[in-house]
This record gives structure tokens, sequence and C-alpha cells, in this order.
């Protein structure tokens, strides 16, 4: 029946048509009506679905089946780990023994082998199926393939300790292990950001694995023991303590056994990935006889697991009994509905995932895993929680969507443009290095140390030529931008650090009037100000005129009241946390910044925000952990580390310096606190900076916003003296001073000098990756001190591996951070048009003023 549009009206309503006299009844035309109904029913849908699918398109870049196709992949993926976690939980609670893996894996590729050969002969008939069971060409991959199989079997071991959720997690790390192979075997080339994103991937893996193992598992750090360190087991067989090392836990039977059976699964499925895509370059065959030899090696391969296992459990105890089932390797006791719904689950993933895995981008296989693997963690977390998900089971919750965030930032890092030259290899762009240019100009100047010389001068003298033109080149090297910037990291390193040494063993939670000490280090950073002012004026009066112009001093006082209130603030939360932690925190900052910065509309490319959320995320997870550690210390195992720390005669004589929960919130506000008047402090003062000439000198600027912190810090003084008047004005200034105060504040005042000249001499890429060094050498100083020869000691923080892997990630995060940004603008400059004059610059390059008229 042929659907119609209802009459259209003049004013672009549908109307019913009207009843003439030999029109027909109601009860007649009702039907009518219904079709009609139905028909601009059916219009719409059939709009909003071509739009759904058009929406979906432009944003997956797939068409309809193959989106059905992805979303098949990721539900098949989903159900192969959830049903074998299923099948083990339900047989561990029932007291059955499970099948043996190679058995299951047999299985599996004895039917995708009868479900290829049918698909084989259905499209090519004899013919068809010979090509697809060649003899010689599944020979040929049968390594690839035994690789394959090795590595279904220990991935359905790992099972043993670790739930679906987290093996699909932890395989993650095949991105990575997949990268460094291909660049190995296949030679592909990947961008420095794309290897910072797989060194990323890297660290958030083994984050998560340690926080998982250390609050779900109880087992020992697998980190600490392949760095050597062992724990002891409270509980040994005859009752005596005994040691566990690096092959107890990790071999069979061990407390680690199933991350081996993991990392190998990981590590084969990588291998024999590559080795497929290497093996596979020329051949035309369809997807469905490829997959047929494979699967035939794989049954061959099986095959051969099976004898051996037989062979082994026959001779006696060894591996291959530990992992073969109680009535033996072909009994059929452990078999039920359950073993077969696993088998055919992992049957059809195989062949979903490979149709899909040639017929998507690389972005969009990524998005596909990290779907899978957040459902699978989701369901597994809910049906077999390892521990109470508050606290601890949010903590690796938050370290596996690091992983997963992860993945997505390698995905979207835009792929390294080469160039190839007339020898067919990969040539790097001109102008570009991966190197500063100092230091290939200080190459450049060894290698042609001898030649600047003339010939005819004697050898001695020509190396006593080369000698001087070298420690010229090596002075030029080590007090230009590369050595302030080394210069800069120390000093920023070593600042926060002292800070916590100088509060230490105190009758309170600080040392020392904060006031009196910023103070102090105001007035000695002004008077370095005006020696160099006089040097440079070559006159002490000129040079006070300029630099402690009130006008210009007063004018400065909103900026001095931020970066005062910023440095009281840090002072205040150095006395209550360790300095480590203290700059692991100050990284959220960024987030904070790059929010304020979008709604004052700034935008970000999609790595930057993917940056942004990691630092933010990373933060939080690494303050949860380690204040969730120092508060339950006792409950989880600790072994082998200095935790918790003893209680000596400094921790009786200072109570309010003790770790609760309280200080540790404090200490968070003040944080805080410190980051976002230094960043409103930063923003004034831009705005200050570009009202001054561009001709002022750099210290006459500094010692204008110096002479402002000296007056607020003055007053901040004045404040607290009046508030304990039993003192006279210069007892309050010094009380709590010693000899590490001292020391403290000369490191400070070269280091604020350093931080200028490497915010005017210097890139923002490089400023900011040397920030973000400084923070990793200031948390390695706290938690491993440096010898000194004054007493007392630096204390060190507990050496927690999860701790230590989220710091580094959280450094690292920013570091990507930084990268994408540069990235990105340079992008921008691109495409607007702007073409760079010369080689690129090196990110040491100097920023110089626009010249000025003689004063």
């Amino acid at each position: 029946m042929e659907l119609r549009r209802p009459a259209e009206t003049a004013r672009g309503r549908f109307a019913p048509p009207s009843l003439g006299c030999g029109a027909p009844s109601g009860e007649a035309m009702r039907p009518a009506w219904r079709t009609e109904d139905a028909g601009a029913g059916w219009s719409l849908l059939q709009r909003r679905l071509d739009r759904a699918r058009a929406t979906a398109r432009r944003l997956s870049g797939l068409s309809p089946p193959m989106l059905g196709l992805v979303a098949a992949c990721v539900a098949t993926e989903v159900s192969k780990g959830l049903l074998a976690n299923w099948e083990q939980e339900a047989k561990a609670s029932l007291g059955v023994p499970r099948p043996w893996v190679a058995l299951m894996v047999f299985a599996k590729d004895l039917l995708s082998l009868a479900a290829g050969l049918a698909l084989a002969a259905a499209r090519g008939g004899a013919r068809g199926l010979w090509e697809a069971a060649d003899p010689q060409r599944v020979l040929r991959l049968l390594p690839i393939a035994a690789t394959f199989a090795s590595a279904q079997v220990f991935g359905l071991l790992a099972l043993k300790q670790f739930d679906a959720g987290s093996v699909k997690v932890t395989s993650q790390l095949s991105l990575p292990a997949t990268a460094a192979l291909s660049w190995a075997l296949l030679g592909r080339r990947y961008s420095v950001t794309q290897w910072q994103a797989i060194m990323f991937l890297v660290l958030c893996s083994a984050a998560f694995i340690e926080v998982r193992i250390l609050f779900e598992t109880g087992a020992p750090s697998p980190l600490e023991l392949l760095l050597g360190q062992t724990r002891r087991r409270r509980h040994c067989q005859g009752g005596a303590a005994c040691e566990i090392g690096l092959s107890e836990s990790f071999f069979p039977g061990g407390e680690l056994e199933g991350l081996t059976y993991l990392l190998l699964s990981v590590l084969l499925g990588s291998t024999a990935s590559v080795l497929t895509e290497r093996a596979l370059k020329g051949d035309k065959r369809p997807f469905h006889q490829q997959k047929c030899s494979f699967v035939a090696g794989e049954s061959l391969a099986t095959l051969g697991m099976l004898a051996a296992g037989a062979l082994s459990f026959g001779s006696g105890p060894g591996p291959g009994s530990a992992w073969a089932p109680e009535g033996g390797l072909l009994s059929l006791e452990g078999w039920d509905w359950r073993s077969w719904a696993v088998v055919v689950a992992w049957a059809v993933h195989g062949w979903v995932a490979g149709m899909t895995a040639k017929r998507i981008s690389a972005l969009a296989k990524s998005i596909a895993h990290v779907l899978a693997a957040t459902v699978s963690y989701a369901v597994a977390t809910a049906l077999w929680p390892r521990a109470p998900f508050y606290p601890r089971g949010i903590l690796a919750t938050m370290a596996a969507a690091q992983v997963l965030l992860g993945v997505l930032i390698f995905a979207t890092v835009p792929a390294q443009k080469e160039a190839v030259g007339k020898q067919g290899g990969a040539a790097p762009p001109k102008g570009r290095s991966s190197f500063p240019a100092s230091i290939f100009a200080l190459a450049a100047a060894l290698s042609s140390a001898s030649q600047a010389t003339p010939v005819c001068l004697p050898v001695q003298l020509r190396v006593k030529a080369a000698c001087r033109l070298l420690v010229s080149k090596l002075a030029l090297f080590c007090l230009g931008p590369p050595g302030m910037l080394a210069m800069f990291i120390l000093l920023e390193a070593v600042r926060p650090v002292l800070v916590s040494w100088a509060q230490q063993g105190h009758g309170s939670a600080r040392a020392f009037s904060n006031g009196s000490f910023v103070l102090g280090q105001t007035l000695v950073s002004f008077c370095v100000a005006l020696a160099l002012g006089a040097l440079a004026e070559r006159s002490a009066a000129r040079a006070f005129r300029l630099c402690a112009s009130p006008v210009s001093v007063i004018c400065r006082l909103p900026v001095a009241c931020c970066f005062t209130a910023s440095k009281l603030a840090l002072l205040v939360a150095l006395a209550r946390l360790d300095a480590g932690t203290v700059r692991v925190i100050a990284q959220g900052g960024l987030p904070m910044v790059a929010l304020g910065s979008a709604m004052l509309g700034k935008r970000y490319s999609l790595l930057q925000w993917e940056a942004i959320w990691m630092i933010g995320l990373g933060v939080i997870t690494f303050f949860l952990v380690k204040t969730e550690t120092e508060r339950h210390a006792s409950e989880y195992p600790l072994w082998g580390r200095p935790w918790p720390p003893k209680e000596g005669a400094a921790h009786h004589e200072q109570p309010g310096d003790a770790r609760t929960v309280r200080d540790t919130h404090v200490a968070l506000f003040y944080v805080f606190m410190s980051l976002g008047a230094n960043c409103f402090g930063a923003l004034i003062s831009e705005r200050f900076l570009h009202s001054t000439s561009a001709c002022t000198p750099c210290y006459v600027q500094k010692a204008h916003l110096l002479g402002g912190e000296c007056l607020v810090n003055l007053f901040v003084c004045l404040c607290s003296w009046l508030a304990s008047p039993t003192e006279s004005f210069f007892e309050h200034f010094v009380l709590g001073w010693d000899h590490r105060t001292v020391i403290t504040m000369l490191v400070w005042i070269p280091s604020g000098w350093c931080a200028t000249l490497v915010v005017r001499h210097c890139s923002a890429l490089s400023k900011n990756i040397a920030q973000s060094a400084s923070s990793l050498l200031t948390y390695i100083f706290s938690v491993r001190p440096p010898p000194t020869l004054l007493r007392p000691a630096l204390e060190a923080q507990p050496v927690v591996a999860p701790v230590f892997l989220l710091a580094a990630v959280c450094l690292q995060s920013v570091v990507l951070f930084v990268v994408a940004t540069a990235a990105e603008q340079a992008a921008r400059r691109q495409r607007g048009g702007s073409k760079a004059e010369g080689p690129q610059a090196s990110p040491f390059r100097e920023r110089r003023p626009p010249p000025c008229a003689p004063r």
C-alpha cells in the first residue's frame, strides 16, 4: 500500500482533507489517517536515523557497518575475559578442578579451524580449501602461531591471581612493547613526543601494578624485588622466619606467579603481532585463508604443549604437573558448559578481532581497547572485589584510569613525518635536531679545533691553541643558557629540601618566623640588585636612584603582596609535609591555570586536554595513595622499608609535627594557596612588565619588585611582633635562626636570581622542562637525602614503590603537556604562514630585547 503524506495547508501545517458530500464516513477514514500518521512518523524516524549516522560517521570516521563491527569486537573482547574469570571463580567456589588451559586453547583452535575451513570451502571450493590449509604456509607460520598460542596460555594462567579487569588494564603494556619491537625489527620511526607517550604509558602501567598489589593482594612489591630488596614472611614452615626473594616470588608457586604469566603473555603477544605484520606483508590471500593458516599452526603448537605436558605429568612433579588438573591432562572432569562458553567466546573473538584490525584506524582501535578495558574492569571489580572499594579499591581504579588515559594520549600523538632522501632512508627534517644546538656547536668546535690553527705552526703550539679554543667553548657552554638551566634545576631542587631541613627538630610546627626569613632573603637580594646596578652604571648614587624609586616600588606592591603570600604559604606547607610531596602536589596548579585560561577564551588541543586531565588525576591519586599508606602503614606489607618512622627525641619534643590527617589537609590548603598567589602574581607582573619600557635593565625591574616585597614583609614582621610584645623586635626577628636557616637563605637568593635570568633569556619550553626536572630531583632528595657535613641530617622519607611511580607519572605528564603546548604553538605558526628564518632555534635560545636608544 502506498504511503501518502497528509495535505499541507497554506500555513505549512498538516490538515485532514475536507469531507465532501460523497466522502466516506469517519469509520472508513480512520485507517487512512493511521496510515498517513505512520508514514509521517516513519519519515521522521528515518531523518533522525540518518542524522545519527552522519554524526557517528563524522565523529568516528567509520561507516555504520564498521561501527557495528567495532561494537561486536568490543563485546566479544569483554565477554572473553569475563567468562574466563567467571568460569574460574565458579569452579573455585564449587571445589571443581579447572581443565588445563592448553587443552582449552586447543579446543578453541579446533573450533576456529573448522569454521575457517568451512568458510574457505564455501567460498572457493576445493582450491580455496587447499589454499587455506597449505602445509608449507602452515609450517612457515608455525613459530609465530606457537608464540600466539603461548601468549593465550599464559593469559589464562594469569587469572589465577588477577581478575579479568586487572588483566585487561595491564595488557595495555602491549602497546609500548609493540612500539619498541616495531622500532627494532621493522625500522619504524617515532617522534620524541611519541617516545614520551610510550614511556608515560609504561610508568602508568607499573604504578597500577604496584598499587593493585599493595592494596589488594598483600604480595611484595615487584619493583623492590627487582631492585634486590627482600621482605620477611612472618609465618613459615617450622615457625622460623624466612626471606622471600626474586625467584621465590615470580616463579610458579610464588606470590607474584600471576604477574609473571601476565607479563609473559604481553611480551609474547606483542612479539607475535610484530612478526605477523612482517610475515604477511606481501600475502594477498583473503583474511579467512590467512586465519586458517595461523589457527592450524596454533593447533599444532598446542598439541605439542599437550604432549610435553603429558610427558612431564607422567614423569612426576614439574611445571607440567603444576599446570595440569588433578584428574590428568586429558581428563574431562573439570569440563562443563562454562568451559565450552569460554572456548566459544575466545573463538568468536579471534575472528571478529581479525576482521576489525585492518579496517579501522589506530585511534579507533585504541578507543575500542580503552572501552573494552573500562567495561571489563568495572564489571570484574563489581562481581569479584579483591578489596573494599573505599578507600583501597578506588585507588586502584584511579590508577587504572591513568593507564587508559595514557593509551588515548599515545593514540592522539601525531606521528613523525619523515623526509625520504635519495638513498631511500629517512632523513631528518632540515634545520631540526633532537639535541640542543649548543651541544652541536660544541661538537663542531671540538672537531675543528685542530683545523682552526695554522698548519705551519709546530705541533706543541697547535695543541695549545686547540686547548685554548676548547676551554673557551666549554666556558661559553657552561656560562651560557645550558649552564644557566643546569644551575636553575639544581637550585630549584635543593631550595625546598633545605627549608625542610631547617625546620625539622624544633619545638613548634615552624622552626623560625616565616616573615623574618623572607624579609632577610629579600633584603639581601635587594642589596645584590644595588651592587649590580652600581657595577653597570658605574655610580652607586645613580644605581640607588634607579633601583629604589619610590613611585616604581609602590606600583609593584600588588605583585609583591602576591609573591610574598606565595612564599609564606609555601614555608607553612613545608613545615608539615616533606619537600618532595609538596613539589609533586604543586603540579596541580597547571590544570587550575589551564581551566582558568580556557574560561577566558584560550583554546587547547586534544592532546593538551588529555595531559591536563592526566596531571589532575595523577596528583589526586598520588596524594590519596601516600596518605593511605601513611595512615594505615601497619596494615600493608611494607616490609624492608623504614616505615613507620621511629620515634626519636626530636619527635617527642615536637608533638605538633606529627603527620596527622589535620596537618596534611592544612598543608594541602597552603600548597594550593601558594600556587594561587603565585599564578595571580605572575599575571599581574606580566601586565606591569608590559607597561615598563623594554630598555629598563633586568636588575632595575628585579630591584623594584624586591623593594615592594621588603615593604610587605616588614609589615608582616611588625604585625607578628606586635602580637608578641614580650620580646624585642630583634629577638623576634632572629627567633629560631641557626646555621641551617642562614644556609637556606643564602641558597634562596641565587635561586631567585637564576629563575629571573631563565625567564628572561630562555624559552618557555626549556623553562618548564627544567622545572619538571627540578621537581623530580626534589622528590629524589626527599627519599634519598644527599650527604652533608652539617648536623642534624635530613630525615629520609619512606620509599614506597607505588608512591614513587605515581610521582614520576605526575612529573612526566607535566613534561608531556609542555611538549604538546610547544608543538601546538609551532603548528599554529605554520598554519599562519610564518616562515622560519634559517634553521630552527634551539630550546636554549636567548630572548633579546629590541635595541634601545642610548640614554
